[in-house]
């Protein structure tokens, strides 16, 4: 039964991890295609090539602080809605789910010892 649960719970963060990758994708691909200097400006963050933790601050910041909005374009503020609630959610699910794992292999541990 543990076993099924860790893995059941290592799944869903599986899927959280290639949801917000998607989303994150999809916002810097609108955002080099459209906003080249906003892009520039936050360091010309990609998902691999230049993607350093402080390129990722940036867009954070950038995301927080709603900057999209002035930019006029509804896609990109569709999208960046998205990833910075979706985003959200999941870093909140990942803590609470790494906390249930951690519970689940200690209380395991212990019923055997």
């Amino acid at each position: 039964m543990t076993d099924f649960l860790l893995f059941s719970l290592f799944l869903f963060l599986a899927v959280c991890w290639a949801i917000v990758t998607i989303l994150y994708y999809r916002f810097l691909s609108r955002l080099r295609s459209h906003h080249r200097d906003v892009w520039r400006e936050l360091g010309s963050p990609t998902m691999v090539a230049n993607n350093s933790a402080q390129n990722y601050f940036a867009v954070r910041r950038f995301l927080k602080q709603r900057r999209f909005i002035g930019l006029d374009d509804a896609e990109l503020e569709s999208r960046a809605c998205a990833l910075w609630r979706y985003g959200n959610h999941c870093l909140v699910a990942v803590g609470v789910i790494l906390l249930a794992m951690l519970m689940l292999i200690l209380r395991s541990d212990l019923g055997t010892g």
